[in-house]
């Protein structure tokens, strides 16, 4: 038989009017305990090794659960721009599709469009974003290389004004109308994390590359939102250096504070911050070396904290 003291609600009453206040037919009405003795309440009701935490308290979640997720206004008007948007400039590439004009060589007009949908969506969310150093921009193709800190990255390089492509998972392209302006605009699938299948994302990056397209890529591989940057793999820079063209190093800054998770709620104190740095050449060293200063110069773009 399990001790009083394991029962809530018995062991204060012993504690506080003695067992001869068990056996009165009318109960004892005593005032309301302070904070401090409900803690002391709730202590003496809890099991050996058990916390005492205030009733009026939040607990912290379990180790191992899943934090609840969190909803603002700029997840509502994301979500909302981006299907009003998708549905509008869908329905303009497939007219612009069907009557062949104007000439989509090379899938520039689709992605063009798909472009200025990711820059639309941003403003309807309200979410600003500043870009710095254009002129650093190179008038041919090139491979842009940033940072990641939020969801929300690529469509800040959206504003770079260049013919841009990027990467999504293949799962994206069978997704009802985006999966089809995904394709129409030339972007490139990522199949899973094996040899052939990282072969052949690098293959179509270079293809894409040697089109005459720019291709903005995150070496990091994984969004990273501390702002604190993991080291580039020297791999992802082997496109460019088969399709002979610069390197554009890109920090990206503030999205990381948006929220936590793939779900932004909360609006970035300064917007993002795009910075574009000078290009790298090829003749800069092998691809080792270029992707250790591609990773400093893209670090040095952060604030000093982030160093």
């Amino acid at each position: 038989m399990p001790s009083l003291g394991f029962v809530p609600g018995i062991a204060p009453l012993i504690s506080s009017t003695g067992t001869s206040g068990l056996c009165k037919p009318r109960p004892i009405r005593r005032p309301r305990p302070s904070a401090l003795r409900r803690k002391q309440v709730i202590a003496t009701a809890q099991p050996p090794g058990a916390s005492s935490v205030d009733s009026n308290e939040s607990t912290s979640p379990p180790p191992g659960s899943k934090p609840a997720k969190r909803v603002g206004l700029v997840t509502i008007l994301l979500v909302v721009g981006a299907i009003l948007w998708a549905l509008l400039i869908s329905a303009v590439m497939f007219v612009t599709r069907l009557l062949r004009f104007p000439s989509d060589k090379n899938q520039k007009w689709s992605a063009s469009l798909t472009l200025l949908w990711m820059r639309d969506i941003m403003r309807t969310a309200f979410v600003r974003v500043k870009v710095h150093g254009r002129e650093n921009l190179p008038s041919a193709a090139s491979l842009v290389v940033a940072n990641s800190q939020s969801p929300l990255d690529m469509f800040a390089l959206a504003f770079l004004r260049l013919d841009l492509r990027f990467m999504a998972p293949t799962r994206a392209f069978t997704l009802p109308i985006l999966g089809w302006m995904l394709a129409r605009a030339g972007w490139i699938g990522v199949g899973g994390v094996d040899r052939k299948s990282q072969m052949k994302t690098l293959g179509d990056i270079g293809s894409k590359l040697t089109e005459g397209s720019s291709v903005a890529i995150f070496p990091e591989g994984s969004m990273n939102q501390s702002g604190v940057m993991k080291r580039f793999p020297s791999i992802a820079f082997r496109p460019a250096r088969k399709s002979g063209v610069p390197i554009v190093p890109v920090t990206i800054h503030g999205g990381g504070s948006m929220g936590e998770g793939l779900v932004p709620y909360k609006y970035p104190k300064d917007g993002i911050q795009v910075t574009i740095h000078p290009p790298i050449s090829l003749d800069s060293g092998s691809d080792k070396e270029i992707a250790q200063q591609a990773y400093e110069v893209v670090r040095s773009g952060l604030p000093a904290h982030l160093h």
